[in-house]
């Protein structure tokens, strides 16, 4: 009975990852700025930013996202690179990692770790490890 019970647990468990994992509409599609032609109550363009590390921005676009990707997927939006240099900081007892952007900057850490503002300067001055 208990094996049954462990089973059942790990096909649930399986089964809202891989679920969890499908909701997000814009999977697989690469990073950078998408500025698509789409008619809102905001104006008539939507702005996309994927981020490499995850994440995403919308301006302007309303509540359909599937629409929005699926306009992505076929090319009906003009695309802008990734420009962001993205740094990974590696310490005795923790990482950071740090993106800087054209509109700002953003630092995530894990462990011990000095400030973030001291981390910031680490990668502006070049001793953390630039990620390609």
């Amino acid at each position: 009975m208990k094996k049954i019970l462990i089973i059942l647990c790990g096909i649930f468990i399986s089964t809202n990852i891989v679920l969890a994992i499908s909701l997000d509409e814009f999977e697989g599609i690469k990073a950078g700025t998408y500025k698509c032609p789409l008619k809102t109550e905001f104006g008539n363009t939507c702005t996309v930013t994927l981020y490499k590390h995850g994440g995403r921005s919308l301006s302007n676009c309303g509540d359909d996202k599937k629409n929005i990707a699926d306009m992505i997927k076929n090319n009906k939006c003009k695309y802008e690179p990734d420009d962001s240099k993205y740094y990974s900081c590696q310490y005795a007892e923790g990482s950071c990692e740090v993106t800087l952007r054209k509109e700002g900057h953003s630092v995530t850490c894990m462990g011990t770790v000095p400030s973030t503002a001291a981390v910031l300067e680490q990668a502006k001055t070049g001793k953390c490890f630039i990620e390609e």
